[in-house]
């Protein structure tokens, strides 16, 4: 089975990328408000969209302060073991995040498929 590997990143600049995509993502909000107000033009749900848009925001800068969970040494070494090739096959990294087994992760995802295929939107 292929090992999945990341591109290589700088994890020092993951948390600027977050900040400046969330203020994109929020500014065309604010600039279409604007242009309503301007202009004249209602434009239906604008509120909702900026509240929706905040909240985007404030998830996106939450994100960025936490990520990355380990200090910049330890990132750096994870991409080193990448790239020999050592690290931890999807199963296995899918099963730590959901805290179970390797076996209870794998019996999870063949239920999900099982359901999938009969139509079940699980």
């Amino acid at each position: 089975m292929p090992r999945w590997t990341l591109p290589p990143f700088k994890p020092s600049g993951f948390g600027e990328a977050l900040r400046l995509s969330a203020r994109g993502t929020y500014g065309w909000w604010e600039h279409f408000d604007q242009i309503a107000k301007e202009t004249g033009q209602r434009i239906g749900g604008i509120e909702r969209l900026l509240a929706v848009a905040e909240k985007f925001k404030q998830l996106q800068i939450r994100l960025a302060d936490e990520w990355p969970v380990c200090s910049a040494e330890e990132a750096e070494e994870v991409l080193t073991q990448m790239e020999r090739g050592e690290g931890m096959e999807l199963d296995d990294a899918f099963a730590q995040i959901a805290g179970i087994d390797k076996a209870d992760w794998l019996e999870r995802v063949e239920e999900h498929k099982r359901k999938y295929r009969q139509g079940g939107k699980q």
